[in-house]
């Protein structure tokens, strides 16, 4: 009887303490997400450092793409091949890396390992015509095809009764409420949508389905900083209406 009590106690801390546990390591991961953030705005810095001031010109299809169509002089092609981030494991958010579920479908295994390589869609490490991460980078980044930009205005959007900060060409632009590096959340009412936030259902999901499961969208600023946005603080910023991409929830 006393060895049952004992495992019935034992049983019942293992209940009160594993989800402790699964959130501490939760934490974990989005503070290294984080620190990706922050690296991958500090490579875009030095760059931009070595050419006068000036962010390298970001013209793709989405702002999580860093290369499209196979275009020569990318910002990943220039900051990849130029060791200005090394470590291809920065563009991996930890975070999904570790999901599992919707992240091991095959679609979505280049968002979780920088040395994927299928189809034209690439990881980091691969050379082929469009290099993609689940992370979107805003510094000088206007829509286009890879070459030649398609002329679609990115109009900035008032939240909570302001308007949102446009997103930086240059250092001297990087003000602390610039955002320059965030998770793709994107879409609009009634079509397909994006989301790549931290336990996000992926490519392509209903509308009414977006932010339904993430929890939270990390943000990096044009000053360095980073932070969390619960799904509450989680708005329509930006919209870029052409090809479907539509609005970029950050």
């Amino acid at each position: 009887m006393e060895m049952l009590v004992v495992i019935s106690v034992i049983t019942m801390l293992m209940a009160m303490l594993l989800p402790a546990l699964g959130k501490a390591r939760y934490r974990a991961r989005l503070v290294k997400c984080q620190v990706n953030i922050d690296s991958q705005f500090q490579a875009q810095t030095v760059l931009a450092d070595e050419h006068n001031g000036r962010f390298w010109q970001h013209n793709d299809y989405s702002a999580d793409y860093l290369r499209s169509g196979n275009a020569d002089n990318s910002v990943w092609e220039t900051i990849h091949r130029g060791r200005y981030l090394s470590d291809g494991m920065a563009t991996i958010c930890p975070i999904q890396e570790k999901a599992g579920g919707v992240w091991d479908n095959a679609a979505h295994v280049r968002y979780t390992d920088p040395y994927w390589d299928g189809s034209t869609y690439a990881g980091w490490y691969a050379e082929t015509p469009q290099v993609l991460t689940t992370y979107m980078w805003f510094a000088n980044y206007q829509t286009g095809n890879g070459t030649v930009p398609n002329g679609v205005p990115t109009l900035f959007l008032s939240v909570d009764g302001q308007a949102e900060p446009v997103w930086p060409k240059t250092i001297q632009q990087a003000t602390s409420d610039a955002a320059v590096v965030t998770h793709r959340i994107s879409g609009g009412p009634g079509y397909a949508s994006h989301d790549l936030g931290h336990l996000g259902l992926g490519l392509a999901i209903d509308a009414s389905q977006l932010l339904k499961y993430t929890p939270e969208q990390p943000v990096g600023f044009a000053d360095g900083h980073v932070i969390a946005r619960t799904p509450t603080e989680i708005k329509q910023r930006t919209l870029i209406n052409s090809g479907g991409i539509g609005y970029y929830w950050y």
